[in-house]
């Protein structure tokens, strides 16, 4: 019977703790369904975010792209001979026009019209005006230096003086051209620059000493720019 007595006893198992909850000991408890919701909340607000701002970049890029090809593309200057008459041909020589040797000073009046199609301005420099006679120099002006603002037309008056026995030379129906050269700048903004525009107008007519007129008056024009 004492063997009963001294008999151990086995041990009770060991209960198990239960899950501690955050008002047990301040500690937040994991659940990982709640972290992988909100770890793909994020991210698809992430990705719809970044979907956004690229878009909105694309649009901005397709306007800019338009503004550059049209409003912001700079054009050249448009350049026209409106009229052009030959004055002084009935003054007397050694009279006022003449000189000591009794050549008649006549004068080429030209009123050339520049447009500047652009929105910005065209500043332009010294504007130069030559006039030939059957491809020889007959006469030569220059015209100040301006600026044509955005969109805006001016009116340039040429006058060159020529000899009358430099036309007559050229026989019964001597031919007379001219040759205009304009030279300047477009900036917009200074963004888009184009530091070297030239515009050139060339024009050929024929002279009748005899009604003192121009005929077959012609002009084309050209424009290079870089």
């Amino acid at each position: 019977m004492a063997d009963n007595k001294d008999q151990v006893k086995p041990l009770a198992p060991a209960a198990v703790a239960p899950f501690s909850s955050p008002s047990d000991d301040g500690a937040f408890a994991f659940s990982p369904e709640f972290n992988y919701s909100s770890h793909r909340r994020r991210k698809s607000c992430c990705v719809k975010c970044c979907g956004c701002a690229a878009a909105v970049m694309l649009v901005l890029a397709v306007i800019a792209l338009a503004l550059v090809l049209t409003v912001f593309r700079i054009k050249n200057p448009k350049i026209k001979m409106n009229s052009v008459e030959i004055n002084g041909w009935d003054a007397a020589a050694g009279n006022g026009n003449g000189n000591a040797n009794g050549t008649i000073k006549l004068t080429l009046t030209a009123n050339v019209s520049v447009k500047n199609p652009n929105v910005a301005s065209f500043k332009f420099y010294n504007t130069t005006t030559s006039v030939y006679c059957n491809g020889s120099p007959a006469g030569e002006a220059s015209t100040p230096a301006g600026e044509i603002l955005a969109g805006k037309t001016i009116s340039v008056k040429i006058n060159v003086p020529v000899a009358e026995d430099v036309i007559t030379a050229g026989g019964n129906l001597p031919v007379l051209s001219s040759r205009t050269t304009m030279m300047g700048k477009i900036s917009i903004k200074n963004i888009i620059k184009r530091s070297h525009v030239v515009v050139k107008m060339n024009c050929t007519m024929k002279v009748n000493p005899t009604t003192h007129s121009l005929q077959d008056f012609s002009c084309f024009k050209t424009a290079a720019s870089s």
